[in-house]
This record gives C-alpha cells, sequence and structure tokens, in this order.
C-alpha cells in the first residue's frame, strides 16, 4: 500500500484517507494528492482554480479529486482540511509532540538536526533569480519598509538594524506606536515593502501588506511556502522553513536567508557602505558604546 512521509505535517484523517486509496487514483489524481500531501498548510489560501494551477492540472480535476474522497465540492474538504491543520498546528498539540520527541530521543537530538535540515532545505531550494532580485530592489529602493509582527518581529528589527549600517533609508514598521499610518502614508512605487510571516500567519501582517502594497512599492514576502497568503500578494517571494519539532517556530534558517540579503546588500553597496561604516565607528567610540 502506498503511503505518504516526510510532510510538514503529521498524519490526518484526510493525509491517511488519501493514502490508503493512493493505488486507486488516477495519475493526475495522484499528482493533486502529492501536492495536497506537502502543502496542506496552504491549501486553506487557495481557492479550487488557484489549487489547480499551482499543480498543473485542470479544475475538473481537482474537483474529481475531492468527490472521490467523499466531498461534495472543493469549499467542504478546504473547510475540512484547514480543521484538521490548525489542530495539528496548534500550540497545544505541538508542546505535546516536541515533549514526547525529547523523551525519545533527546532536545539535542530532536532539535538541532532539523535546524541542520532547514538550511540545506534552504540552501538547495531557494529561488536564487528572486534572490538576486531583492537584493536589486533593496540597493535601488527610494525608502524600504520592514514589517514583522508578534515573533516575526525579531527577524524584522535584525534586517533593519543591519540594513541601516548599508542605506539610510530604512523604516522598521512598529504597531505598538500606533503611528505606523503616518510612516508609510508615502510609499510610491519607488519604495520596497519587505514582509515577514510564517504560518499560522499574522493576520494583521496580511492585511498591512496587501493594503501597503497597493500604493505601489515593490513587495518582498519572506514566508515559508510561495503559496502562504506573504507569496501571495508579494513580486519577490522568498522562502524558509521554520520547522521544528517543538511548540515554537525555528527561525534559524530565516535569519541565514536574513543574512545572506545583508551580505549581498553590503558587496553590493560597499563604496557607499564604508564612508557610513567609518562614521559610526568613530560615534561608537565617542561615546564609549562597547568595552
Amino acid at each position: 500500500m502506498k503511503s505518504f512521509s516526510g510532510g510538514s505535517f503529521p498524519m490526518t484523517t484526510i493525509t491517511a484517507q488519501i493514502s490508503d486509496l493512493f493505488q486507486h487514483l488516477t495519475p493526475v489524481q495522484q499528482q493533486v494528492a502529492h501536492f495536497i500531501h506537502e502543502n496542506a498548510g496552504q491549501i486553506a489560501f487557495l481557492n479550487a482554480s488557484q489549487l489547480a494551477e499551482s499543480i498543473g492540472v485542470s479544475n475538473a480535476a481537482v474537483s474529481r479529486f475531492v468527490r472521490r474522497l467523499g466531498y461534495p465540492d472543493f469549499a467542504s474538504f478546504r473547510e475540512a482540511l484547514a480543521a484538521e491543520v490548525i489542530a495539528d498546528f496548534s500550540t497545544a498539540k505541538r508542546l505535546e509532540d516536541s515533549a514526547r520527541q525529547a523523551k525519545e530521543r533527546g532536545v539535542l537530538d530532536s532539535i538541532l538536526p532539523q535546524d541542520v535540515a532547514n538550511i540545506q532545505d534552504l540552501r538547495a531550494n531557494l529561488n536564487r533569480q528572486a534572490f538576486e532580485q531583492a537584493v536589486f530592489s533593496l540597493c535601488r529602493a527610494r525608502r524600504i519598509y520592514i514589517l514583522g509582527l508578534r515573533s516575526t518581529y525579531a527577524l524584522a528589527y535584525y534586517l533593519a538594524f543591519y540594513l541601516r549600517f548599508f542605506l539610510d533609508n530604512v523604516g522598521l514598521i512598529e504597531l505598538g506606536k500606533g503611528n505606523y499610518t503616518d510612516e508609510v502614508v508615502g510609499a510610491n512605487s519607488e519604495d520596497v515593502l519587505v514582509s515577514i510571516s510564517f504560518k499560522r500567519y499574522t493576520r494583521q501582517t496580511v492585511e498591512l501588506q496587501q493594503s501597503i502594497r497597493g500604493m505601489g512599492p515593490t513587495v518582498i514576502g519572506i514566508s515559508d511556502s510561495d503559496l502562504s497568503p506573504i507569496a501571495a500578494s508579494a513580486d519577490i517571494s522568498l522562502t524558509a522553513q521554520p520547522l521544528l519539532p517543538s511548540y515554537f517556530e525555528s527561525f534559524t534558517a530565516p535569519m541565514s536567508l536574513i543574512n545572506a540579503i545583508l551580505a549581498a546588500v553590503a558587496v553590493q553597496m560597499q563604496s557607499e557602505a564604508l564612508p557610513v561604516l567609518n562614521r559610526l565607528e568613530t560615534i561608537l567610540d565617542a561615546l564609549n558604546i562597547y568595552y
């Protein structure tokens, strides 16, 4: 019996059902099954036409597949799958899973190999053309806005902090101050927005990204999938996996991606950055900032 393994989510009722039926599916239906298994967490953000386009099959093929599973239409299938994914991804459920794995394998032996795997995945699968486009856009931008909320605020702050070593046009969007609308009111097509979020995707990040994009900036989306709502309204999509057998996400690979962006910008902006860095070092010494 054919079964799935190695996906981003644990086995659920729907994926178990697909596994049981796999041998009896047509080749096209098996193609749909593979895609859904590997991208279960993203299906909730797609309609039937978008899913069919992403897989490279017809709308009718998707409809036949969900009916084969016993669902009257794609909407009901998507709702059921989303409910299972949310249950699997809940903090309480992930804490239970991480505690079990820690007992079975030890904390270090369960956490560190996954971080290594995430970085290896980043190196193997990062869209190099999109990466170069992102760096080019940042170096040419009139103004750069960086957005990341909740846990991804740390990534946004890190990116903004170090970009300011090379560029003097970087703004970090901070909702807590209540004046973020003032910060972006002048955004236009010469600007860049970097938007960062990973599943379960903070709703306010997605909505702000869509709103700011309407003002004209080029949007660079950093997320875990090209099917994410962050990628859906981005001009340039960069992905890195936050997978970890724990109740929190790992930002090791996303941080590595950001480090690569910073390094590439530094190389491109070297002649402009050196005088700024020299002045900064003089100021830091004068203020006795470091030991």
